[in-house]
């Protein structure tokens, strides 16, 4: 097997009130892969069956994702989870999609797919607890 190690870049300009900047979103090394996902793991609670039972937390792995790939591209710094987190919904969104995309992590972590998990679960198991569909109250018809 031959690999180059050279991390994918995507050049990324931001238009403010107080000028245009220019940073480069990069590939996720491993370390960063590795933490974002074990920030999403852990943002769940299993149930006693190994099922997803809540998530909390779980949307901060989108900007802590953004600002392990984000650099300023003159300086080559990192840009703050912080300074990321005030940026627009949408357009923090649609870096850490293509931060996702470059660093293969779409199929490891998605959210939505996480959140539907969780609601099947959720389903299940209150199908558990009542197999007649009653949920706790009976109806009674003349």
């Amino acid at each position: 097997m031959d690999f180059d190690l050279t991390l994918q870049e995507e050049p990324v300009t931001i238009k403010t009130r107080d000028g245009v900047f220019h940073y480069v979103l990069t590939e996720a090394t491993e370390d960063i892969a590795v933490a974002y996902r074990n920030l999403v793991i852990g943002s769940m609670s299993m149930g006693p069956e190994g099922k997803p039972q809540t998530v909390k937390g779980i949307a901060d792995g989108e900007p802590f994702l953004v600002a392990g790939c984000l650099r300023n591209a003159e300086t080559g710094g990192p840009v703050s989870e912080v300074t990321i987190r005030s940026w627009p919904s949408k357009v923090v969104k649609a870096l850490f999609n293509k931060a996702q995309e470059i660093s293969g992590l779409q199929d490891r972590d998605d959210v939505a797919d996480l959140k539907r998990r969780l609601a099947i679960a959720e389903k299940a198991e209150e199908e558990a607890k009542n197999p007649n569909g009653l949920n706790g109250t009976m109806n009674i018809s003349d």
